[in-house]
């Protein structure tokens, strides 16, 4: 995928959903060398996982690529295993070469973030 980095995206961003029953936040790291992290995190009434791993970034058009292998860690949570859900446990896997989208307007107009900041777009970290 083509594209460059652009200097003035480089930092770290939090995105927290609001108002859901789910808990659901995403966050990554923009390097001016190009190298990145992202991690993101769901939790539900059964399970809870977290997607983590090192990778590159750039940007195409108004889109910011993240491209990893991204590590996921799922846990069940007690009493959802056996016999209310056949076959169901915890798991570690490795997802290769994913490629997650931002558009890049939402990082360049990401305010501050704080504990008591607006929720469900990506705040910036100060």
């Amino acid at each position: 995928m083509p594209g460059v980095v652009d200097p003035s995206l480089c930092g770290e961003y939090d995105y927290t959903r609001g108002g859901s029953m789910e808990k659901y936040t995403q966050g990554c790291t923009l390097n001016p060398d190009g190298s990145a992290f992202y991690t993101e995190f769901q939790e539900t009434r059964t399970e809870a996982w977290t997607r983590s791993g090192h990778g590159t970034w750039n940007i195409d058009g108004e889109t910011v690529w993240i491209i990893a292998d991204l590590k996921k860690d799922t846990k069940i949570k007690s009493g959802v295993t056996g016999a209310l859900v056949p076959g169901i446990k915890d798991e570690v896997k490795v997802d290769r070469n994913v490629y997650v989208d931002i558009k890049a307007d939402q990082l360049r107009k990401a305010p501050p973030s704080s504990a008591a900041g607006p929720k469900s777009r990506w705040l910036k970290k100060m």
